[in-house]
């Protein structure tokens, strides 16, 4: 009779033990599947956005490169004209 009564009580801590660990791991289970959900559809998203974005910057290069050729044809502009009035100025 009282090795029943310790198995019992073996028996319901364990459940109790068990029960308890399980009744604490449901909300952080839920919370991380609801995290893991959301950001499946954020990451998709985004990933959409920086596709959209590295078309935009594909798409800039033409007009660097045509950038550039201004910057440089001033700048040979600027110096040619900077080299015909120091000319002027020797010569006057």
């Amino acid at each position: 009779m009282g090795d029943d009564i310790i198995r019992f009580g073996l028996v319901l801590t364990m459940l109790l033990a068990v029960g308890t660990f399980v009744l604490f791991m449901i909300p952080i289970f839920l919370r991380n599947y609801r995290k893991a959900s959301m950001v499946g559809r954020e990451t998709g998203g985004e990933i959409e956005a920086l596709r959209a974005e590295v078309d935009e910057l594909r798409g800039l290069a033409p007009r660097m490169a045509e950038l550039e050729e201004r910057v440089d044809f001033a700048e040979r502009l600027l110096s040619n004209r900077a080299a015909s009035e120091q000319l002027r100025d020797g010569q006057g």
